[in-house]
Formats: C-alpha cells, sequence, structure tokens
C-alpha cells in the first residue's frame, strides 16, 4: 500500500505542474528546482477490526468468498510544495489537492480512503528558506484484508440417513 500511495501522490503533483518530487527525506533539504514538492511519509498505524466487508457468491464454482478486514491501517503523508513566492505556490497546492481522488485502489483491489488537510509548517529559520511554500498532509486509510473461501452446499439433494434411528420413549 505505502508504494501504490506514493506513486499516486507523485502522479498528482506532476499533473499540477510540479515535476521535480522528491521522495526521500534527505533529497527534500538539498538544492530545490523551482517548483518542486517534496513528499515524507509519517507514523503508520494498525488498529485491530475485524469486520466482514464483502462476501462474493460464485454459483457456478459452488463456493462463497467472505473478505474481512483484518486491521484498519492509516498513512499519513507529508507534501511541501516549494515555488518562489506564495501566490503561486497557493495556486499550485490548490491545484494539487482538487486533483485528488477521494478513494484509489490498492494491488489487491481493496479501496483506500484519500483525505487532505493543511499541515502546520515546519519551524526553518535559514536565510535560504523559500518563501512561497505550502504544506499538506495526506491521509491514506486502507486496510490488512483476509478471505476466507467456503464451500456451498446444494438444498436441492436428498439427505440420505443410513442406519437405524432407535428412540426410547
Amino acid at each position: 500500500m505505502l508504494s501504490s500511495c506514493l506513486d499516486y501522490l507523485e502522479a498528482k503533483l506532476k499533473e499540477a505542474g510540479i515535476n521535480k518530487v522528491s521522495k526521500k527525506q534527505e533529497d527534500a533539504g538539498g538544492h530545490q528546482v523551482i517548483p518542486s514538492a517534496s513528499i515524507t511519509v509519517g507514523e503508520e498505524t494498525l488498529r485491530r477490526v475485524g469486520s466482514l466487508v464483502a462476501v462474493l457468491n460464485d454459483p457456478a464454482a459452488n463456493l462463497r468468498v467472505y473478505r474481512k478486514k483484518l486491521y484498519s491501517r492509516v498513512i499519513p503523508f507529508k507534501v511541501k510544495i516549494v515555488q518562489r513566492d506564495a501566490i503561486t505556490a497557493e495556486n499550485m497546492g490548490t491545484s494539487f489537492i482538487a486533483s485528488l481522488d477521494r478513494r484509489i485502489l490498492d494491488s489487491q483491489g481493496n479501496a483506500v480512503l484519500i483525505t487532505a488537510r493543511e499541515a502546520e509548517p515546519e519551524e526553518n529559520t535559514s536565510i535560504l528558506n523559500q518563501k512561497g511554500t505550502v504544506e499538506y498532509q495526506v491521509i491514506f486509510e486502507g486496510g490488512i484484508y483476509l478471505d476466507k473461501t467456503h464451500k456451498l452446499y446444494s438444498t436441492d439433494t436428498a439427505l440420505e440417513i443410513s442406519g437405524e434411528i432407535e428412540t426410547e420413549v
């Protein structure tokens, strides 16, 4: 899920007109090409859920598949957009946020919800600090799922009981 979220954010930043996107913390602090963006990964949280999220019936194969969400998985990303002035940075940031979808599908076809909000800017007292920066926190909420397959039994077949049934009164 982590790599698909990073790739998604990078693609959306490039759609907003930012061609230089750094995904590593070391790359973000060096010489920056204008416009540029950096993506940093926050602390992932896992929470046990155990809820049933989907049931798939396959009568042709005589199977039923139950999908359970074992864990809720939340990964926050901090996106910092750097531009020459604040107005242009704000416009690029608005374009980036407007292009985000409500959800994406991960590699197993499960939905990952996306929410975004403004992040608190980092305190940087450097003389070389760019004035035109905006920062957003983009949160991806997905999960860890388990599929269980059960064979269906037909109710059309008659039950045969072998042996004698004795009841005492």
